[in-house]
């Protein structure tokens, strides 16, 4: 058998080597195959790999957790005091679990769990013959986001010659806040060189914005997502994306002369040029001048509306620059 997509989800930090499950599964993937995978990442995790050690030094893992080591795992906690630093740095999230036994045995009682860094997660990635895509939630690693100023000229030129994965390694050791490195992979080309980190939308240049083709997200292009929002239209009411595709906890919701230049996006990928124009149609007039809006403005308009919709998952913007 071969494979177009592969997912193996929260299973190779249990493995004894990830090389060979992934290498197994570049086996059987296809030339044009993806595969979504992901490592336990050691930085975030590390607090958990000191408490999972605390209970095999005192008999809590010396089998499959049970009821037993399960009621004496949190005994130990709680008779903890909240001074203490392992208390103070990791057992919260335990205390504020919905489900603690769940919780204890996925985190303090898993056995054979293990970390890894971005750096050892590519190396794996190069023995296994897989070429790294990038993050599954890649729009929650741009280094960019973790300054509340422009940060020194020094940092902003070296973070320029970064590739890839030096570039999440930077970003790791920032800011671990990711149980998962959880990312897409393909076969590895022969002679291919080094990613180099991937232009967000926000820092497009003009000429790349002129050049954009829009896609919407293929579950959004469904028919009765597009007889909802046409019914939206008929009726002049906003028409809420997130209820069709819960992409996260913002609520996505467009007034009409925005979700009316969704429509030609039903029928597929589309220029620009193509929704500027129906915007410019449907918003014929500036509210405040009753002048007439140029094409100029309507893209101007268009791009903080496509750039919001793409960084929320609902929009594919692709340029050719």
């Amino acid at each position: 058998l071969s494979f177009d997509y592969i997912n193996c989800d929260e299973v190779l930090y249990l493995l004894t080597d990830p090389y060979q499950g992934l290498a197994s599964m570049q086996a059987l993937l296809k030339p044009q195959g993806i595969i979504r995978a992901n490592l336990h990442n050691a930085l975030q995790r590390e607090g958990y790999f000191r408490a999972q050690s605390l209970f095999k030094d005192i008999g809590l893992l010396n089998r499959n957790p049970e009821e037993e080591e399960m009621v004496d795992a949190v005994k130990l906690i709680h008779s903890l005091g909240n001074a203490v630093e392992l208390k103070r740095r990791v057992f919260p999230s335990f205390l504020n679990a919905p489900d603690k036994k769940e919780f204890i045995l996925a985190n303090y009682l898993l056995q054979g769990d293990k970390g890894y860094s971005v750096s050892e997660c590519f190396q794996i990635l190069e023995q296994s013959g897989l070429q790294f895509i990038n993050m599954v939630n890649w729009r929650e690693w741009n280094i960019l986001s973790l300054f509340q100023s422009t940060p020194p000229d020094r940092v902003v030129r070296y973070l320029a010659t970064l590739t890839i994965g030096q570039y999440l390694n930077f970003y790791n050791k920032l800011n671990p806040i990711h149980r998962l490195l959880d990312f897409w992979a393909c076969s590895r080309e022969s002679g291919s060189s080094p990613q180099v980190v991937p232009k967000l939308v926000s820092q497009w240049t003009q000429r790349e914005w002129e050049s954009a083709k829009v896609l919407l997200h293929p579950q959004l292009n469904r028919p009765e997502v597009k007889q909802s929002l046409i019914q939206s239209l008929k009726t002049l009411q906003p028409f809420p994306l997130t209820p069709h595709l819960p992409l996260s906890n913002e609520q996505i919701i467009l007034d009409c002369s925005t979700a009316s230049c969704l429509l030609p996006l039903f029928e597929g990928e589309q220029s620009i040029w193509t929704i500027v124009q129906r915007w410019q149609q449907v918003n014929m007039l500036d509210l405040v001048t009753l002048q007439l809006n140029s094409a100029q403005q309507a893209f101007q308009s268009l791009q903080q509306i496509l750039a919001r919709l793409e960084h929320s998952g609902y929009l594919l913007l692709t340029t050719t620059v």
